[in-house]
């Protein structure tokens, strides 16, 4: 959600804390980063410790960030720009991390869809969210999520970026892959900052989703602060590193 829709967007969000929302800043668990920032730090102090890994591979941190720079700018020259939501379907892989990275750099919103939907929740929770792309998984077990996606845009025009990993470009969507191994680093990196500098900590981030089991999955907000105080909350009841 762009212009003032999104800043309106942001203000609700916030102020749905109350008083509250002074007491977390005061408490430090609220702070001035980003999602991308506080990753960037993480990809600067050990490029090459591990970042993610599956059964099909790993990745390091320098690896993630140079990939989710390549898509983050691929996104961008698309057309889309901060505030604009864009929808997931994918599953567990290491598409699935740089996708997720490259769209918080590009800063847009990922609005977190599962493949298991169908075409009739993922056209709701576009329209409920203004989408403007959509990054599905070609292979993810026996679904056609090449066909959903096309069905998707034709539903909701407004979805016009569609990108496809682990698979093909086709039925105009665009591929990973292909994004990634063609992007200009330096310049990715170049875009990449200039739009992190500009986003706000308390503007949202991610758009989750309820159950659904009641019916169509409700989409739930997160700003930046929210998302990263949740996280180093966690790290510390898990004895982890805080983010630095």
């Amino acid at each position: 959600m762009t212009g003032n829709g999104g800043a309106e967007l942001n203000a609700r969000v916030v102020g749905a804390y109350g008083a509250h929302a002074d007491v977390y800043r005061q408490s430090g668990d609220w702070t001035d980063r980003t999602i991308a920032d506080v990753f960037r730090g993480w990809a600067a102090r050990q490029p090459t410790a591990l970042a993610v890994a599956t059964v099909e591979g790993a990745l390091t941190y320098e690896e993630l960030d140079l990939r989710s720079d390549a898509l983050a700018l691929a996104l961008v020259d698309a057309g889309l720009v901060p505030g604009d939501p864009v929808m997931f379907q994918m599953g567990n892989e290491l598409e699935t991390v740089v996708a997720w990275y490259a769209v918080l750099k590009a800063g847009l919103v990922p609005v977190c869809s599962i493949p298991n939907h169908r075409l009739h929740e993922v056209s709701l929770i576009a329209a409920a969210t203004g989408a403007r792309g959509h990054i599905f998984q070609a292979d993810y077990r026996g679904y056609d999520l090449a066909t959903l996606s096309s069905e998707l845009e034709q539903r909701c025009p407004a979805v016009g970026v569609r990108i496809v990993a682990r698979g093909p470009s086709a039925g105009g969507a665009r591929s990973l892959d292909d994004l990634v191994q063609s992007a200009d680093p330096a310049r990715a990196r170049q875009v990449v900052d200039a739009i992190q500098r500009e986003l706000p900590p308390e503007g949202v981030a991610v758009f989750q989703l309820s159950g659904g089991t009641t019916g169509v999955p409700k989409v739930i907000p997160h700003t930046h602060a929210t998302y990263l105080s949740v996280a180093a909350r966690c790290r510390a009841i898990s004895g982890g590193t805080r983010a630095r």
